[in-house]
């Protein structure tokens, strides 16, 4: 039973390498890009997506963390201008006594 297994294991692998067909590599898929159609493995394919969704995320990122920092500045400065504002009533309402 294990010989005749092994004999139809090596007859089907005979009969892929005969009609052609690559028994040793990842499969592989056409990619068509900006410079044109070229073959590539799933790997690669895989590796090549993950690549471009980590580089979206991150550009997210950035974005998301350029937009807290600009919201962080102008609170900075609406609070600066509010306390100049509030001084700049202060002293207009209670001027400072003269020295004679």
């Amino acid at each position: 039973m294990k010989h005749l297994l092994i004999l139809i294991f090596g007859i089907t692998l005979l009969s892929q390498s005969a009609s052609g067909q690559d028994t040793t590599s990842t499969p592989k898929h056409t990619v068509v890009t900006p410079k044109g159609t070229r073959t590539v493995s799933a790997e690669d394919q895989n590796r090549e997506l993950n690549d471009r969704l980590r580089r979206i995320a991150q550009e997210r990122e950035e974005a998301r963390e350029e937009k807290q920092n600009k919201k962080r500045i102008i609170k900075i400065v609406g609070k600066i201008a509010l306390v100049a504002i509030i001084g700049g009533i202060a002293a207009w309402v209670w001027p400072r006594k003269k020295k004679s």
